[in-house]
């Protein structure tokens, strides 16, 4: 069988995971720039992501919110300063805005348990059940009869059949599934109404997965514990619950 990691792009022999640490991301004068570019999106970002807290990043397009998130990743390197990730990559996902659904006519379960995949076959020891209760939850049982049945090859691509909100459903499915301690939401429910985006992160609290969010929408706020506001002209802010405003201009 051959399995694709979550993470393609990472040296999963790099790990930064320090047993015992109480952060999951931290920080110190962290400056980071798109890659060739001499202007730098965020100068000297110095943080502390607590492992049982959620962070919400922040900020108009283009002012580096993606940018940290592929810095955190380990796709892009960082200009200056230091960046340790507390936490193994082999637990944890990495979710973009528009997901990717495998071609090939797969079966919407061999969509969700990707890339738990064979060959382009499902694997034995999958549970349908548990498949069936994350797709009711997330309302998108309809998807089993568009295709005839869980394990039936669809007679369509689902990257070209499905809206643009219910394949970023359909990648929170594939989250609830695989169950990792932490996900990394980059605007992954920008095409959700207010209401399926908030059931989306009840979700994620319920099955106990703690996430990093990027976004716009002000009702995002209400989800996470923590918010990196990034502000431009290497300006950010940091704002964080029962706490006093940390602020850097």
């Amino acid at each position: 069988m051959r399995r694709i990691n979550y993470d393609d792009g990472i040296d999963l022999n790099e790990n930064d995971d320090e047993e015992g640490s109480a952060n999951l991301l931290t920080t110190e004068n962290l400056s980071y720039s798109t890659p060739g570019d001499p202007d730098q999106l965020v100068t000297d970002l110095s943080l502390k992501v607590p492992k049982n807290k959620t962070l919400l990043i922040t900020g108009t397009s283009g002012v580096g919110k993606t940018s940290f998130v592929r810095v955190i990743r380990k796709l892009w390197k960082p200009s200056a300063g230091t960046i340790v990730r507390n936490f193994n990559p082999r637990n944890a996902m990495f979710v973009p805005q528009r997901p990717y659904l495998p071609p090939g006519q797969l079966s919407l379960r061999q969509q969700i348990v990707f890339p738990q995949i064979d060959c382009g076959h499902d694997t034995g020891d999958i549970d349908n059940n548990k498949i069936v209760t994350i797709l009711e939850a997330l309302r998108l049982r309809t998807l089993i009869s568009m295709c005839g049945g869980l394990t039936d090859p669809s007679n369509f691509e689902w990257q070209d059949t499905l809206s643009p909100g219910e394949q970023q459903r359909l990648s929170m499915a594939r989250v609830l599934y695989h169950n990792p301690s932490y996900v990394f939401l980059d605007e992954a429910t920008s095409s959700l109404s207010v209401d399926a985006e908030a059931n989306v992160y009840d979700l994620l609290k319920r099955y106990g997965i703690t996430y990093v969010s990027t976004g716009h929408r002000p009702t995002l706020r209400s989800f996470h514990d923590m918010e990196l506001r990034l502000q431009g002209k290497n300006e950010w802010r940091l704002l964080e619950d029962s706490e006093e405003d940390k602020q850097k201009l």
